[in-house]
């Protein structure tokens, strides 16, 4: 299933709880700009970016590519069958990046960086 996929099924659901409510998509989400969805779908697209971020999911080229020049951790396999994590990013259908980027597999978003916590806790 890809993200698209995952976002039409999110937004039907959405659409038909509320319609069973009695209240309208359109009419009830105002920062978004239906009939088409769009800026719903971005929304969750971003929302479902951001929890796989949380995650550390890696995320297969099959299954979707990431958005143009977004730097990323990437699993390579070389010829020889060597696996390997370089960083990387994608722009105009190539990767770029450290060692060779012929056989990228999989990808997934660089996880936050480390921040040290104060005395109380807070970062």
């Amino acid at each position: 299933m890809t993200l698209d996929d995952v976002v039409f099924c999110a937004v039907c659901s959405l659409e038909a709880y509320l319609k069973k409510d009695g209240l309208d998509l359109v009419s009830s989400i105002s920062p978004f700009d239906p009939p088409d969805y769009s800026g719903i779908k971005a929304k969750m697209k971003e929302w479902i970016s951001e929890a796989v971020r949380a995650a550390n999911v890696w995320i297969p080229v099959s299954e979707r590519l990431p958005d143009d020049d977004e730097m990323m951790l990437v699993t390579c396999r070389a010829k020889n069958g060597n696996v390997s994590v370089n960083r990387a990013y994608y722009m105009d259908g190539c990767w770029h990046g450290s060692g060779s980027m012929a056989g990228v597999t999989a990808w997934m978003p660089l996880p936050e960086p480390y921040r040290e916590e104060d005395e109380c806790g807070d970062n």
